[in-house]
């Protein structure tokens, strides 16, 4: 907190990173981050320090961590409690923005819900999680979402712009191409 404030982390890591600081602005390149059982590969860069206003731009690839562990360490990022997601592996990973508003991801990795790639916007400032999404996913699973009688193993693209976490609070326009998939064990 004494070079980057506002920024409070839960815990204990092992880091290897190279990292310079340049008044404002944080670098970190080639991190080996160990984190409980998550690992993390990548490069941040952090902006607007000394304004309170940060900024990120952060490229992860190669890499796993478990959701709620993520979200309990890093208490400065406002992220919403997604109990849909485990651990994920991230094959690469693209993240910029500001945490006080909204987040840009290009994401090519798994978890529960099934493997996605493609892009996606989190609006963290709005009352319910705001989000635009264009994924293509792959045994993509919807009984994480709810009822574990609605098993699916989905292929296809999802395209979402909304609000809201789960199948009851959703609100928004929602867009599926499906390829073979299977849907309470009827193929599609």
């Amino acid at each position: 907190a004494f070079v980057v404030p506002d920024v409070r982390l839960e815990d204990s890591y092992r880091l290897r990173a190279r990292a310079a600081f340049y008044g404002d602005r944080l670098a970190v390149e080639d991190i080996d981050l160990r984190a409980g059982d998550g690992r993390v590969h990548g490069d941040v860069k952090l902006t607007g320090l000394s304004t309170g206003d940060i900024g990120l731009d952060i490229h992860v690839v190669d890499s796993r961590a478990r959701y709620a562990d993520v979200r309990r360490r890093l208490t400065f990022v406002p992220l919403p409690e997604l109990w849909f997601l485990s651990t994920t592996t991230i094959d690469s990973v693209h993240l910029r923005g500001h945490p006080s508003d909204s987040l840009w991801f290009e994401v090519h990795g798994s978890d529960r819900p099934g493997r996605v790639d493609g892009r996606m916007t989190l609006r963290l400032n709005d009352p319910a999680l705001g989000y635009e999404v264009d994924m293509s996913v792959k045994g993509g699973d919807l009984s994480v979402f709810a009822d574990s009688s609605i098993a699916t193993e989905l292929h296809g693209r999802v395209q979402l712009k909304g609000r809201g976490t789960d199948l009851q609070t959703l609100d928004g326009t929602y867009r599926i191409e499906l390829d073979r998939s299977i849907v309470s064990g009827r193929p599609v």
